[in-house]
């Protein structure tokens, strides 16, 4: 997966707060991508590094894999990605 070019789905873009629990900012883009199903059952999730407007969809590179130290409510792994354009 590391290293990998994946097209993710924003449902969480920067500037939004969590639809259920309104205390929880988003200062970067949180989505999942298409295709890959987590532990959890869920389509895997992401946060969108190097994007600096909200966006709806994305395509870039995985840079880093975060693997919790406590899992909560099945939380599993998640992919950090960079855009692939250069500036």
């Amino acid at each position: 997966m590391l290293g990998r070019i994946v097209a993710v789905t924003v449902d969480r873009p920067m500037g939004s707060f969590h639809p259920k629990h309104k205390d929880i900012y988003y200062p970067i883009n949180y989505g999942y991508i298409e295709g890959i199903i987590a532990p959890d059952g869920e389509e895997q999730d992401a946060y969108i590094l190097g994007v600096d407007k909200p966006v709806d969809k994305f395509t870039g590179k995985v840079i880093a894999i975060i693997h919790p130290i406590l899992r909560i409510n099945g939380l599993s792994a998640q992919k950090i990605l960079r855009s692939t354009k250069k500036k």
